[in-house]
């Protein structure tokens, strides 16, 4: 099939889908595969070749959209799929298995993520910040079947040079980063950038593990003028719920790059020790103003419990990979 309207020969009982389309909204689609979810309609696909002027799926707009794609014997294969405007840059590949796995693989580039959310109509507190994300998720089932429930992979993220200003919205909040004027005032972190014009960081840097609904990372470390924030932990995002803990410093120092560094990967979080980090920094590092708390509760009323303040950073440290 040619959308240019030339006639094609269907090739061993499946078609070729060449050309360009204005806009198309997969939210509709999905929703023609809930009245027939037997449906694969990609084994009814031999090449896929098709550009996107316009692209929506739920809130996001993807614009200049470009899918190439064949089949196999047992899976479909999207061996390129890039997007490009001012404000996003995609790069992804991935396969569909037959009645068994879909996997994928992306990256996701914006000058300016406070930009990018607008356009998307997102209720977010991130002002300016440059952010890269690499993604590699699989979940059972055809792509009509994704869903934030049943995925599960990883996720690297980096941000670079923006503020987090009244943070309360679900798309930071799921890192952990609520209310940040109530972060400083359970703190008692008497920061002027926190307090009046919201969180300043320099640097955003973060493994996740995502799984059954959960988001878990041991090396979520924010960098500030004012302060430094190390958070590891889960975040439900299906519940909408904390189980985190954190290390605040309201100066820099060399002990949370080191901590996230040591940590290493999620799958070496298990070889953390204190002992370690005592060896590393000597015990000089008792100078430092170090406070730990735990956050649970619920993302719209959530409970900060301060275990330890102004004490050795090092002590019990290893609790947080327990």
């Amino acid at each position: 099939m040619d959308f240019s309207g030339k006639k094609n020969i269907i090739p061993n009982n499946k078609i070729n889908l060449i050309g360009t389309i204005n806009e198309v909204n997969l939210d509709k689609w999905k929703k023609i595969t809930k009245e027939d979810s037997q449906v694969d309609y990609l084994s009814y696909i031999n090449k896929l070749d098709l550009k996107f002027n316009k692209f929506v799926t739920d809130k996001l707009i993807i614009d200049k959209l470009s899918i190439k794609g064949y089949t196999t014997l047992n899976q479909f294969n999207f061996n390129s799929i890039l997007a490009s405007n001012k404000f996003l840059k995609l790069n992804a590949t991935g396969t569909v298995e037959y009645d068994n796995i879909s996997s994928f693989k992306f990256s996701v580039e914006s000058e300016n993520l406070e930009n990018l959310l607008n356009y998307w109509s997102f209720n977010h507190g991130i002002r300016d910040a440059y952010m890269n994300s690499n993604f590699d998720i699989s979940w059972k089932g055809s792509l009509f079947d994704f869903g934030l429930e049943n995925i599960y992979g990883k996720l690297t993220t980096t941000m670079k040079n923006g503020r987090l200003k009244k943070v309360g919205n679900r798309a930071t909040r799921i890192f952990g980063l609520f209310n940040i004027d109530l972060l400083a005032k359970r703190l008692s972190l008497d920061f002027d950038d926190v307090t009046k014009n919201g969180f300043y960081f320099s640097s955003f840097n973060g493994d996740f593990r995502i799984e059954d609904g959960n988001i878990f990372t041991t090396n979520l470390l924010i960098k500030g003028p004012s302060a430094e924030l190390l958070t590891v932990g889960t975040t439900n995002f299906i519940e909408e719920t904390y189980d985190m803990q954190v290390i605040a410093s309201p100066e820099f120092g060399e002990t949370l790059p080191a901590i996230a560094l040591l940590g290493g990967p999620i799958t070496a979080a298990a070889t953390f020790a204190a002992e370690k980090l005592a060896k590393a920094f000597g015990r000089d590092i008792n100078d430092l103003i170090k406070i730990k708390y735990k956050v649970t509760g619920t993302w719209d009323d959530p409970k900060i419990k301060i275990i330890n303040k102004k004490s050795d950073a090092l002590d019990d440290v290893e609790e947080l990979f327990e």
